[in-house]
């Protein structure tokens, strides 16, 4: 059977990760290292310093949290990058679509 330790931090972690995934989406259209990428990374570590302190988490679980962190980073990053490559080849599409027409009109 779960306590309710381990319910409330396992929550706490999904909740982590998800506060992570909107930063990592918009941490993914910086330029590396600029100011703005900087502050992706630093905002949500405070939201989630002061959740921990909150929930009266103590020290001992910032690994997992760090790890939560990291998986919604990357879980953001992927959907910019996915969503960029789905807009990229929809792009592609319409254009060989309105030459295709252009050539069909003219035979």
């Amino acid at each position: 059977m779960l306590h309710s330790y381990n319910v409330q931090l396992m929550l706490f972690l999904l909740t982590a990760a998800a506060v992570n995934v909107p930063f990592g989406y918009l941490r993914r259209g910086y330029r590396k290292l600029s100011r703005p990428w900087a502050r992706c990374l630093y905002v949500p570590i405070l939201i989630n310093i002061a959740m921990r302190r909150l929930m009266g988490f103590s020290y001992e679980v910032i690994p997992l949290v760090v790890t939560a962190v990291l998986i919604g980073q990357a879980a953001g990053g992927a959907l910019r990058t996915t969503r960029m490559v789905a807009e990229h080849s929809g792009a592609r599409r319409r254009e060989a679509g309105e030459a295709g027409g252009a050539d069909a009109a003219e035979d």
